[in-house]
């Protein structure tokens, strides 16, 4: 396997792919520590979003 592009990583990331999919990506970052750097990077930047998402909604309530 290729190294997945980003539309991919996402896809996993928002659990939008099927079992197979998955498996065969799971797979490959298992052996590739290229695509699991990126991998561990697209994660922390989504939680990164996500808090201040929930940062900016929590000041705009009070």
């Amino acid at each position: 396997m290729n190294s997945p592009d980003t539309c991919l990583l996402t896809e996993l990331i928002e659990s939008h792919l099927a079992d197979n999919q998955r498996t065969e990506l799971v797979t490959h970052f298992a052996g590739c520590d290229r695509c699991t750097s990126q991998l561990a990077l697209a994660l922390k930047l989504r939680e990164q979003g996500e808090a201040q998402q929930s940062a900016a909604s929590s000041t705009t309530a009070t």
